[in-house]
């Protein structure tokens, strides 16, 4: 049976006529309604309170100071000695001098046993720190693409994922996060996680258990400094 032949099918089975021309839509994306309510207010606090309504704990900080007086006390509350990161490139601009101090271990590239090596420390980690490339206010999704600077393992085999974002990396919705990828990169990349939460597995009888496919927590670090004043 084709597809045309199985549409028609399930239309007769429905009782009614199958449709042939898509509904309208004003534009791509998320529709009017839903963008009215996200550009109502601030990304940041609706991506601070989204996230914490699918459990992701969200500290947002003002400074570079700020943060980095946050990262280390999120560190010692969680009394964190087994860390893995991102490259250190790719947080250059995030003050993690207390996480180097513990020995984070970065992925800085290498062969095939380097990899492996990495691997297993991330498997053994009690934190995972990493940036992100976007992240998603009505959601309070985090949007992370690998790259070979950036080993997925990090925010996914580690128990505690330490995600940290920037407040112009917030959109409003998956679209539009997905929109600028295109538009970054020219392309879908190969592998895109979007996070919501800590990881989630439900049986059929709807018993809920936390962290068994990926991080038992996530924990974000949002950096909200003010805009530099115009000269």
């Amino acid at each position: 049976m084709n597809a045309s032949a199985f549409l028609d099918h399930v239309a007769a089975r429905l009782g009614r006529p199958r449709a042939i021309v898509h509904a309208p839509r004003e534009v791509a994306g998320a529709p009017s309604a839903a963008r009215e309510a996200i550009d109502g207010g601030s990304l940041v606090e609706l991506f601070a309170r989204e996230s914490a309504a699918v459990g992701a704990t969200v500290h947002v900080v003002r400074s570079a100071d700020e943060a980095r007086t946050r990262v280390a006390a999120i560190l010692e509350d969680l009394a964190a000695e087994r860390l893995v990161s991102v490259a250190r490139g790719e947080l250059r601009a995030w003050p993690l001098d207390d996480a180097w101090k513990r020995g984070c271990v970065s992925w800085e590239g290498g062969d095939d046993a380097a990899a492996a090596h990495f691997r297993r420390a991330a498997s053994q980690a009690q934190v995972g720190i990493a940036n992100v490339d976007f992240a998603v206010a009505s959601t309070g999704s985090l949007l992370l693409t690998s790259a070979p600077t950036r080993p997925r393992c990090v925010s996914l085999l580690p128990t505690v994922h330490l995600a940290l974002v920037r407040s112009e990396q917030i959109l409003p919705s998956l679209g539009d996060a997905m929109r600028e990828i295109l538009r970054r990169d020219g392309r879908v990349p190969t592998a895109a996680l979007f996070v919501t939460g800590p990881s989630r597995t439900s049986d059929i009888e709807n018993d809920l258990t936390i962290g068994v496919h990926g991080p038992a927590a996530v924990i974000v670090v949002v950096l909200n400094a003010p805009a530099a004043p115009s000269p």
